[in-house]
């Protein structure tokens, strides 16, 4: 009974990966709360969102820049440690073969997740057309187009951590094996699409970099995106433990 008692307490234990990203979200809390106090303050510090402001003088806007771009090429560059599987299994490092799998059952598996991952795209797109009305109209300035970004930003691990509306549109198990995981920072920045300065658009652009490699990659090898091909992908095989189920299911 003890090393049964044992066991679960284990097995309930948040991982590392969990735990760091239990401390990014209170960082990005804190960050939204800086962010709507300036915002609320009507501060001069949103003056870097227009135009070439962006390098008229340094501030922590740029430290924040600096760290969303960091997090960016995470995805466009294959790293062993300290990044989620989800996010880096389109690299052939982190591809473990299953040998043998069913190429039929893969490409139905594809064809559905395309699917879901298309509608997903354009509920969203839908979303992005009002926004950019509403900045089209005068409504929404740069600055509300930032602090849209910054809920955004606290929202993506909200999902990560507590509970994802994406995994109900993808029909996903969990962030390892959801075929639109690397799309996160396109959601966050598409809203900074439509604003007038080097800041936003520079962000805004390399996101959509980030997504065309995903989708380029999942075109040309497909198996490293489906558990029935790629071992890693398996709870049994998961080390991330970062959806809310802390123990492995075989």
């Amino acid at each position: 009974m003890y090393s049964l008692n044992w066991k679960m307490r284990q097995c309930r234990k948040p991982s590392p990966m969990r735990l760091q990203y239990i401390l990014r979200l209170a960082f990005r809390s804190a960050v939204l709360a800086a962010g709507l106090l300036f915002w609320l303050c009507e501060l001069d510090v949103f003056d870097i969102l227009s135009g070439w402001n962006f390098f008229a003088a340094p501030s922590l806007w740029h430290v924040l820049w600096g760290i969303w771009v960091l997090s960016m090429l995470t995805q466009l560059i294959p790293l062993p440690h300290g990044v989620p599987l989800g996010s880096q299994k389109l690299f052939r490092q982190r591809f473990q073969s299953a040998g043998q799998w069913d190429t039929q059952a893969l490409h139905t598996y594809l064809r559905e997740k395309n699917r879901r991952a298309l509608l997903t795209m354009a509920l969203w797109c839908a979303m992005l057309a009002i926004v950019g009305a509403l900045r089209l109209c005068g409504v929404l300035t740069d600055r509300e187009l930032l602090m849209l970004t910054l809920l955004f930003y606290v929202g993506d691990l909200v999902c990560v951590l507590v509970f994802c509306p994406f995994r109900l549109l993808m029909g996903s198990r969990c962030c390892t094996v959801c075929r639109i995981y690397n799309w996160d920072h396109f959601f966050m920045f598409s809203p900074l699409l439509f604003s007038r300065g080097f800041f936003g658009l520079s962000l805004a652009a390399l996101s959509v970099v980030t997504i065309v490699v995903w989708e380029a990659v999942l075109l040309r090898h497909p198996e490293r995106f489906w558990e029935g091909s790629n071992r890693a992908l398996r709870c049994g095989a998961c080390t991330d433990k970062l959806c809310t189920q802390f123990c492995p299911r075989k």
